[in-house]
């Protein structure tokens, strides 16, 4: 064979292998970039939505809760959809020990950076205020003036008679207390709607009637299962045009709107001069003594039906019914046998 030949052969069988090198390489790189491209789309589409959600969702953050614990809950409650990419999205911005205990919402159509910008700061911390059932408005503004992050701007005398559903709220901080006010005012006015369906028991014709009758049976009772028996005994007082000789609403005028005595009503108690005085006064109050929770009110939409008009408290904790005022005093005579004996 000619040497140049076989020169020839070997130069071949080098380029063959240089073009075999490079074609290899591009695959690789073609390949390499391609899963890149995937990758990024991948988490790109995490980072800029989360699952869809119809409605604003509450999430706590316990105070000694992990990046990875809080994680692993977002995606059992279907807010994210890569607990992986969540928590490199931490390691990478430095954030996995930043998460802030606290309430947050998470609105519809919010992406996870910005749900990563809401854990992280206090920006998005929500203010958490639980009313309890039967608080006045005194007490409500009281409770409301000792919180940080709720700034004092109504006087209790400035408060017009408003009904506040007793529940849970939140609110973003900074808020002033009118506005917190305005927002549950709002909030009970959503609930009322949904409340009324039907007509309402005579001779109540309004639902601020309603709600004015449900706080006193509010404050006489806290056995959910003789509140429809107490409003039954109102609303045939109220029927027979007989005064509701309700003791909550003589506290209540007594406290000057507080309804906190801390102490049992007198004789000259029950003569104090006030609108509010169900002793001296036929008919309804001018206004609610308290906010009443649901049950009240559902008591009131839905009373037992009886012929009874009295009650009194006795040994268990509830109270004693009677129809005509002998069998009542005789109650009374045993409840106050039994208070002499305790």
């Amino acid at each position: 064979m000619h040497p140049s030949f076989s020169k020839n052969i070997a130069s071949g069988y080098l380029w063959l292998l240089k073009g075999l090198k490079v074609s290899v390489f591009r695959i690789i790189l073609s390949t390499l970039c391609f899963c890149v491209s995937v990758l990024f789309l991948y988490c790109a589409m995490h980072l800029l939505y989360l699952k869809p959600i119809k409605d604003p969702v509450i999430f706590v953050v316990d105070r000694h809760e992990t990046a990875r614990q809080v994680s692993k809950r977002l995606l059992a409650e279907n807010l994210i959809s890569s607990e992986f990419v969540f928590r490199a999205v931490l390691k990478i911005t430095n954030a996995d020990k930043k998460i802030r205990a606290g309430v947050y919402q998470f609105l519809p159509h919010l992406s996870l950076l910005s749900l990563l910008k809401m854990l992280t700061r206090d920006s998005g911390v929500l203010l958490k205020i639980t009313i309890p059932e039967g608080w006045t408005t005194a007490q409500i503004i009281n409770y409301l003036s000792k919180i940080q992050g709720i700034e004092k701007s109504l006087p209790l005398e400035g408060e017009p008679q408003r009904y506040f559903f007793p529940e849970t709220y939140y609110f973003y901080p900074p808020i002033s207390e009118d506005k917190v006010l305005e927002m549950m005012a709002n909030q009970a006015q959503k609930r009322i709607k949904d409340i009324l369906g039907g007509p309402l028991p005579f001779p109540l014709k309004t639902f601020e009637e309603v709600v004015t009758l449900a706080a006193i049976i509010e404050k006489e009772t806290a056995l959910d299962w003789e509140k429809p028996i107490i409003a039954s005994v109102f609303l045939n007082r109220l029927r027979k045009g007989i005064p509701l000789q309700a003791d909550p609403t003589v506290s209540y005028a007594v406290s000057q709107g507080t309804g906190m005595l801390n102490r049992s009503l007198t004789r000259l108690d029950l003569k104090f001069p006030s609108p509010y005085n169900t002793y001296l006064n036929k008919g309804l109050p001018p206004g609610p003594i308290c906010h009443p929770g649901w049950k009240s009110i559902e008591a009131v939409l839905k009373p037992q039906q009886s012929t009874l008009l009295y009650f009194v408290k006795n040994s268990t904790g509830g109270h004693t019914f009677a129809q005509m005022i002998k069998a009542h005093n005789q109650n009374v005579k045993k409840y106050r046998l039994l208070s002499t004996v305790k």
